[in-house]
């Protein structure tokens, strides 16, 4: 045990200890693998990586972390670097490599920092149909941006499980997308139900890919055999929306537009593949499938009504992957 503790003497070697941990952890994202190690690299290796273990408090850390950070950048960043410091020397506490965790008494809200509002949205559900036709017109010059977007906007997916779909993971004929629990935030297996309109232009993309001789596992390709990567997908929202949303700006779009539309709370979460608590877990163990296709239904229903009209200037409506589904 005493080599343990000497030989993690720096919070720089706890950090490290616990990103070659974290790196090994299968359960974990890639997107999260590289946020944890992005946060080591940029913030808290520079900040706090020389100091010993032994003199860590909340004030050091306030003083050579927290403050300065707190002037340059939002609090939900703040946190998130805080986080990844407070589970490196929790689990290194638990592993029995320090004897005891120095910041076990402190918590974010110690710093006073102010109250960690929600991020302000940049898109509000009266915005759904500029979002719908952009990508619909996108698609015609670039299918795969075009479609990336319309499938968020479907089903209001996070970007990291949008852009690693596979079409082994669309049940056509079953009328279900299956996305497996690796792909996941919350590492469940999360399934949502295809409307027609749905299905209509999924079959529609993948004639499309076929006809262009694209025969990637997946909707969205990247490089070799991979998927699109995940800059690359934030560049095709930047770049469509010029700046002015991100691909969570849509999500949240479409669960306002659901709770506008009727769609009851829980469904609401259960399509969003939210966590809904003990309580509801325990008392809703059946198939809700049929409210959640419904729900879908209405909503897919909506974004029907909103597509551009036959006959708009610049619009082709033969080459719309969605019109021809109306």
């Amino acid at each position: 045990m005493s080599q343990q503790v000497n030989y993690l003497e720096t919070v720089g070697d706890v950090l490290r200890w616990h990103n070659g941990r974290m790196q090994q952890l299968r359960v974990l994202s890639a997107d999260r693998k590289r946020c944890i190690r992005g946060a080591l690299d940029a913030q808290l290796l520079p900040a706090l990586g020389s100091v010993l273990v032994a003199d860590l408090n909340r004030r050091t850390v306030e003083r050579e972390l927290i403050f300065p950070m707190q002037a340059a950048y939002s609090l939900a960043y703040v946190r998130k670097i805080w986080n990844v410091l407070a589970s490196a020397f929790r689990r290194c506490v638990e592993a029995e490599f320090i004897e005891y965790n120095p910041l076990a008494s402190v918590t974010f809200g110690s710093f006073r920092l102010g109250e960690l509002l929600p991020r302000e949205t940049n898109l509000l559900p009266a915005n759904a149909a500029d979002v719908l036709n952009l990508f619909n017109c996108e698609y015609p010059f670039d299918p795969r941006a075009g479609a990336f977007g319309l499938l968020l906007l479907l089903f209001g997916t996070r970007q990291g499980e949008t852009r690693k779909a596979k079409w082994s993971d669309f049940k056509l004929d079953e009328g279900v997308w299956i996305i497996p629990a690796v792909d996941t935030k919350t590492r469940k297996r999360h399934e949502l139900p295809l409307t027609d309109f749905a299905l209509g232009f999924l079959r529609r993309y993948k004639a499309n890919c076929l006809e262009n001789e694209i025969r990637s596992r997946y909707l969205f390709w990247g490089i070799g055999d991979d998927c699109m990567g995940a800059e690359a997908a934030r560049y095709i929202v930047k770049r469509i929306s010029d700046g002015n949303w991100h691909a969570h700006d849509i999500r949240k779009m479409v669960r306002a537009s659901w709770a506008t539309l009727g769609v009851d709370f829980l469904i609401g979460e259960l399509l969003l593949n939210h966590s809904v608590g003990v309580v509801a877990k325990t008392y809703l163990q059946c198939d809700l499938t049929a409210p959640k296709l419904l729900a879908l239904e209405v909503w897919h229903a909506k974004l029907k009504e909103l597509l551009c009209p036959t006959g708009t200037p610049g619009v082709n409506p033969v080459t719309q992957p969605l019109r021809a589904f109306r």
